[in-house]
């Protein structure tokens, strides 16, 4: 599975995103030719009865999903499907259920442009090579959604064809039986027939979108070759001589018997080194495709076009889809990306992140917050409820008028951070204004109360409730515990009054969630209570930058990282090294963000101890995370949708940390600013000289020097490994000029 060839990435993309002129672009390694499908069906105990009920003789069948498109994968949302198969001596039967959230009956000559399913079938298994290469068995069937008549394709007959179809609470199902005689074949145990699924989704104005399981360029209709193999088993229980020459004739078949995951991860096929352990898509050293995934990802972001009210998509909408997925804002969506483009800012140089920093905080001030008057004056609301309208007015579940304050706490902290970037003074006065909300209505809380409450409304001061659920508890303070931090340090606002909020929310955070380990809730989307990996592991960040907050502190985020571990590790792809990180209790599906978060923190951990013995295991996670990651930057949950939290804000600022704590992940043949304890103003990446101007005047940086060794630095003294190429400054001026030596 490892290749050899280089391709590159998109030009366009890459120079948007910072990239170096085209002929530097670091070669990406092209991934092997995708491989078709590969599935068991069983032998059916007896013949199921085609009426659309999906009775119980289908329980010894495999599901495959459908899980390739030629174009972007649709919203999981908007459509899914999957699909079973049997057999026996006179036909191959296929169930095929589709979750569509807008079913349509529709008529016409060309059904396959409405919702209806897919069947192709080449009962020799030959799969001609070739284009038009249909012989003499090979078949597309297809079943219309609503429609009592099956099609076929190329004059084949449907005549002794069976169907049944129902709906569910969620779309609609389809039972379907082919005889053998209708292909000319009688195959037995043993066999290898050609066999794929597609399911055509039409939400009113004709097909939108086409979801398929094996053939992924949409040419299945002429060229058989593009078919998955289904092999006709007796049972499941194959014997160990079967099972090695199944593994022999087919790889991925010898995979699902033996209990292990696909050739295929979202938008590519996975890469692996001789050991079979995880490779990145793009490049054999993730220190290379990190650097890339970053850049596309950004410059995806930077290029994404307005809604028809003239407002940035992502300042109004959760997902991405070219339609527009018709959600508001994610929650912590701006936060995320104000965290994440802090870092990528030092990291580029690109005055650019900087503007869109600006941009969405002016947005959220200008249109979000509540408001001088009432219990909770000056906060921001995280949702817009009427999408473009242009206005924040409440929170996702709760409806208009509630916030969450955790999230004005997140907002705070990034407002002084880039109050420090630009020095523009109405950011810091709108953070002391959360700070000050915040410090009033704090409580000392207990296991079921936090100091603040998760969802309130902000005239009223109502908890929200749902179904006997009073939404009174979180964990996510990290963000106010750093809001204070920061204003205390700067002496500006109610300072005392900060310090006793401060201590109040610390104690609550020692005394209830690093004992309980009770990590939620977090997200906008959710109305009930779940434990969330990003609350455990933001306090655990904290605890590691902030070494003097709580004595043992490395051992108890030892204890926050081994407790994600449990709650959250996702055993599915063991096979290539990885152990992926589920987003929280209440959605155990592995996520781009949480996975990067969980193992740039393990780094980070470490980094702090000494203990590097979990290292290879992060990156092979960290490997993972890649392959959410398209050609053109659009960054995709794991069978989901393209979330403009997970996939950006939340996303790139892991590995940007990654890099800092173990610098090996930095590219070798770059410049670039990893780390400090201040905030960088601005970055100048040069010929001969790498120019940053900062906040503090005493601080330290971590660079790394890939284009050239240092000569001197202006304004701070400095430490160089030339073997890992990394530099560690000690500065005492805000300006710090790093010179290249002389040749």
């Amino acid at each position: 599975m490892k290749a050899t060839a280089a391709v590159a990435l998109p030009v366009a993309l890459l120079a948007m995103a910072g990239a170096a002129p085209t002929e530097e672009v670091p070669p990406v390694a092209a991934p092997p030719r995708a491989e078709v499908g590969w599935v068991p069906v069983v032998r059916a105990r007896s013949a199921p009865v085609i009426d659309g009920a999906a009775g119980e003789s289908w329980s010894p069948a495999v599901t495959r999903r459908l899980e390739r498109s030629k174009g972007p994968m649709p919203s999981s949302a908007d459509i899914q499907a999957e699909f079973r198969g049997m057999w026996d001596e006179d036909a191959l039967y296929v169930l095929v259920q589709v979750l569509d959230d807008e079913t349509t009956t529709r008529e016409g000559p060309v059904p396959w442009e409405h919702d209806s399913v897919e069947v192709y079938v080449d009962g020799d298994g030959s799969r001609n090579d070739a284009v038009d290469g249909y012989d003499g068995n090979d078949r597309q069937f297809v079943f219309r959604w609503d429609d009592p008549v099956a099609h076929a394709t190329k004059g084949a007959s449907v005549e002794s064809l069976r169907f049944a179809q129902s709906e569910w609470e969620h779309g609609y199902r389809m039972e379907i039986a082919i005889p053998w005689s209708t292909l000319g074949v009688a195959p037995g145990a043993g066999s290898t027939i050609g066999l794929d699924v597609h399911v055509n989704d039409d939400d009113g104005v004709g097909r939108e979108d086409k979801i398929m399981w094996s053939d992924g360029s949409d040419a299945a209709s002429s060229e058989p070759r593009r078919f998955g193999k289904a092999v006709l088993l007796d049972a499941l229980e194959a014997t160990e001589e079967q099972r090695a020459t199944l593994t022999v004739a087919a790889p991925d078949l010898g995979r699902e018997l033996a209990g292990e995951p696909p050739l295929r991860l979202q938008y590519h096929d996975i890469r692996a080194d001789a050991g079979g352990m995880i490779l990145p898509w793009s490049h054999d050293e993730p220190a290379v495709a990190y650097d890339q995934v970053i850049r596309l990802v950004w410059g995806f972001w930077r290029q994404m076009e307005d809604c028809p009210n003239g407002v940035k998509y992502y300042l109004q909408h959760q997902v991405w889809k070219p339609e527009h997925d018709p959600r508001g804002l994610g929650g912590d969506q701006i936060n995320m990306a104000l965290s994440s483009w802090n870092l990528l800012h030092q990291y580029l140089g690109d005055p650019g992140v900087v503007a869109d920093m600006r941009l969405q905080a002016d947005y959220w001030i200008e249109n979000g917050l509540t408001g001088p008057d009432g219990p909770w004056p000056n906060l921001p609301f995280p949702y817009n409820t009427d999408i473009h309208s242009g206005r924040y007015d409440g929170d996702m579940v709760a409806g208009k008028g509630f916030l969450q304050p955790d999230k004005a706490g997140s907002f705070g902290t990034e407002l002084v951070t880039l109050h420090k970037i630009t020095a523009e003074p109405r950011y810091l006065e709108v953070a002391v204004g959360i700070a000050d909300t915040l410090a009033r209505n704090a409580k000392p809380g207990d296991q079921d109360h936090s100091p603040w409450p998760y969802r309130v409304h902000f005239e009223t001061g109502e908890v929200f409730e749902k179904e006997g659920v009073r939404f009174t508890y979180t964990t996510n303070w990290t963000g106010a515990l750093r809001l204070f931090d920061d204003l205390i340090a700067m002496e500006k606002g109610s300072v005392d009054d900060y310090e006793k909020a401060r201590t109040l929310v610390s104690d609550w955070l020692k005394t209830y969630p690093l004992k309980t380990m009770r990590w939620g809730p977090f997200f906008e989307d959710i109305n009930t209570y779940s434990d969330t990996q990003i609350n455990a592991g933001t306090l655990a960040r904290y605890i590691l930058e902030h070494p003097g907050w709580m004595p043992d502190g490395e051992e108890a985020v030892r204890r926050i990282l081994d407790d994600c571990d449990r709650k959250f590790s996702n055993p599915f792809w063991a096979k290539y090294g990885v152990r992926a990180t589920n987003e929280q209790t209440a959605y155990e599906v592995p996520g781009n963000s949480h996975t990067s978060r969980q193992n740039a923190l393990e780094l980070m951990w470490a980094e702090a101890t000494g203990d590097w013995s979990r290292k290879d295991r992060s990156v092979r996670n960290l490997n993972w995370a890649t392959y959410m990651v398209a050609e053109d930057g659009r960054n995709r949950y794991y069978r989901d949708d393209i979330w403009l939290t997970d996939g950006y804000g939340d996303y790139i600022r892991h590995y940007l940390r990654a890099m800092a704590a173990a610098p090996d992940l930095a590219p070798p043949d770059q410049n670039h600013l990893l780390r400090t304890t201040s905030v960088v103003r601005s970055v100048e990446y040069g010929d001969d000289a790498v120019t940053y101007e900062k906040w503090d005047a005493g601080s330290r940086e971590r660079l790394k020097l890939g284009e050239w060794e240092p000569g001197e630095v202006e304004g701070g003294t400095f430490t160089w490994d030339p073997e890992t190429r990394v530099l560690e400054v000690e500065s005492g001026s805000r300006r710090v000029v790093v010179r290249r030596a002389e040749s």
